[in-house]
């Protein structure tokens, strides 16, 4: 079957709402994306103005309403506040496949905050759109990330490369261990 793309669909779960980045989020990326311990694992250039992170918000919503990509805010109810971020992009017809991402600020890392997202977003990729992979790229010495995808049914792939990061790993979720480990 091949990959079913729709509108992004927001989220509500028990702690987070899980729902598009909008305009109003910038101050919060700003300071999500410019944190020296959300970059610590990640090779990208800080995105510390309101004018690199707006560009940035453009883009995802072009890539959105193009039907290229999904970028969710992570937000606590209490405040709606964006806290993190997750998102599914770099889609391959061929393979069924995507790459997820996420980001989550370090005030609100060891709550499980990442995995009740996670959790939302694998069943959306796989149960409506259809993926028969999802990579994760997390650089070797990312613990908590790696075993965030480990427990969701992530294993590394043994053959594959990051040949522009060699520090990352590539794991690998296909919907037949996804379904095994359950």
């Amino acid at each position: 079957m091949p990959i079913q793309l729709v509108p992004m669909p927001n989220f509500h779960t028990k702690r987070l709402i899980i729902n598009a980045i909008e305009i109003s989020d910038e101050p919060a990326l700003v300071k999500l994306r410019s944190d020296d311990r959300v970059n610590m694992y990640i090779n990208r250039p800080k995105q510390i103005s309101l004018e690199d992170v707006h560009a940035f918000v453009l883009r995802i919503h072009e890539g959105l309403q193009n039907l290229q990509l999904y970028y969710w805010a992570i937000r606590l109810p209490i405040d709606n506040q964006l806290i993190g971020t997750i998102c599914l992009w770099r889609f391959v017809e061929e393979n069924a496949s995507a790459e997820i991402g996420y980001e989550l600020h370090p005030d609100h890392h060891g709550q499980g905050i990442l995995q009740e997202a996670l959790v939302n977003i694998l069943d959306f990729a796989e149960n409506t759109l259809h993926l028969k992979q999802i990579d994760a790229y997390i650089h070797q010495d990312n613990i908590a990330s790696r075993r965030l995808v480990e427990r969701n049914g992530f294993l590394i792939d043994p053959v594959r490369i990051d040949e522009n990061h060699e520090q990352n790993l590539i794991y690998v979720r296909t919907r037949d261990h996804a379904e095994k480990s359950v």
